[in-house]
């Protein structure tokens, strides 16, 4: 990917950054926890807000 692609597609999303690996650690976290004990059959979409069509 050239680095101007790179910039586009974080330019494209809502929070306006890349992800890192801490986000994934967070969600998985939080889904671990008894707090996620309700959550059934859920997508979560770990994007920071960019949109799939793009």
């Amino acid at each position: 990917m050239t680095p101007e692609r790179e910039e586009e597609l974080r330019a494209a999303t809502m929070l306006g950054r890349t992800g890192v690996s801490e986000d994934v650690v967070g969600l998985t976290e939080f889904l671990l926890s008894s707090r996620a004990e309700h959550l059934t059959g859920q997508n979560f979409h770990l994007d920071g807000g960019a949109h799939s069509t793009r």
